[in-house]
């Protein structure tokens, strides 16, 4: 019964280790459960350095409906209508999760783009999914997208493979521009350290309980 009790308690950890993320354009701190992927600082040659288009970091979660990305930028709001120098005014997004760095083909590949909707607000053009090579149709129920300081997106699990992968590249990219900024790194902990977590959760528990006796 307590080998029961300690497992569900571990598994309860895990599940609420993720699944805080609000889509509403900001990220807030301990919003996202998974430390994010934090981009090389100074890039001073490149036409996006210190702007709304210069990643700052990446952040991942997941819960039992959705997954979740988050990119913050150097410096908000986030830029939905391109630089300076994209003559389409358009921000693309393209996000790729393999099951590791070694990986050559992607597990699955997110593809956004957006642009100003004429009236100072942000309008989607066009939101595409591949999973394992194979192009998904997305209904607009399947995701719901928000930019503020930063730019945030849910897609419903029951669009995405089981495994989401647990390394990431993503490119920002100015639509018509010839630059653009990249990062990459590992997002999602293997599900062995997660369980890791869990116990050491319960080992608090068991531990807090002892202290009160």
């Amino acid at each position: 019964m307590k080998l029961v009790l300690s497992l569900f308690l571990a598994l309860s950890v895990c599940t609420s280790l993720a699944g805080a993320a609000i889509i509403d354009g900001t990220i807030g701190g301990g919003e996202y459960a998974y430390p994010p992927v934090l981009d090389i600082p100074g890039e001073t040659t490149h036409d996006w350095y210190n702007t709304g288009l210069d990643i700052e970091a990446v952040y991942v979660d997941q819960d039992l409906a959705n997954a979740y990305l988050g990119l913050s930028v150097v410096a908000p709001p986030f830029d939905f209508n391109g630089s300076p120098q994209s003559f389409l005014d358009m921000t693309a997004v393209y996000a790729s999760f393999y099951t590791d760095s070694n990986a050559a083909d992607s597990l699955w590949d997110l593809a956004i783009v957006m642009t100003d909707d004429g009236a100072g607000g942000m309008e989607i053009v066009s939101v595409g999914l591949t999973i394992a090579g194979v192009p998904t149709v997305l209904l607009p129920s399947d995701y719901s997208i928000a930019v503020g300081d930063a730019m945030e997106i849910s897609i419903s699990n029951s669009v995405l493979p089981n495994d989401l992968g647990n390394y990431l590249r993503l490119q920002l990219d100015d639509v018509g521009g010839w630059q653009d900024d990249q990062v990459a790194g590992g997002v999602i902990p293997e599900p062995a350290s997660l369980a890791l977590l869990g116990l050491g959760g319960v080992a608090m528990l068991r531990r807090r309980r002892r202290a009160r006796r």
